[in-house]
């Protein structure tokens, strides 16, 4: 006998490494595209909600802005909630538009936490449904600019008292500030627009 022991087979070969490295590699890597692609979807999601934000304050400034200033529909202001006199559609949905005098109703819904529009024929009783436009929003603030002749200036406050000698007069100008939330991890998005009302 030579003294020498029998081999023994208790480790790995170098092959069974290299295919295991390989399997973690795979695994690792289809993980990593999954990832990715969440990612790359959330931010897609949080591009396009801070498009619609942008919109719906241009539509809100725009209206505001072309808003007739008749007796029958005083603007109205409220937390988080404006109202005033503008074009609605009366007609049903699927049918062509008929467009009538009647009140727009922007306000904020705590519930659903997002910035909502209502359009009101003047008819009295006939309401269209209310459509949220933008979503995930912390807060609407609004302010009402009044010129102050002295100053020669806006001066802005955060709740609308039109003057007693015509309660049905707008705003100079409405600014709306809105605060959307943030995905952990980031800052939330503040979007403010000014609008001005000729009329005044």
């Amino acid at each position: 006998m030579t003294g020498r022991r029998p081999f023994s087979k208790s480790g790995l070969t170098l092959v069974e490494l290299a295919v295991a490295a390989a399997i973690a590699g795979l695994m690792m890597a289809a993980v990593y595209v999954s990832v990715s692609a969440a990612f790359s979807a959330w931010r897609r999601f949080q591009k396009g909600t801070a498009i619609d934000a942008a919109i719906a304050l241009d539509r809100l400034s725009t209206q505001f802005a072309n808003a007739p200033t008749v007796g029958l529909i005083p603007f109205e202001a409220g937390a988080g909630r404006v109202a005033f006199a503008g074009l609605v559609n009366n007609a049903p949905a699927g049918q062509t538009a008929q467009w009538t005098l009647g009140k727009i109703i922007y306000e904020y819904d705590a519930a659903q936490k997002a910035l909502c529009v209502t359009e009101q024929p003047y008819t009295g009783t006939a309401v269209s449904g209310s459509r949220c436009l933008v979503f995930d929003v912390d807060q609407i603030q609004l302010e009402y600019g009044r010129l102050d002749p002295d100053q020669g200036a806006l001066v802005w406050s955060s709740e609308w008292n039109p003057p007693s000698e015509d309660p049905r007069q707008y705003p100079w100008a409405l600014r709306i500030r809105l605060t959307r939330k943030a995905p952990p991890g980031s800052e939330g998005t503040v979007l403010t627009k000014i609008a001005a009302h000729p009329a005044s």
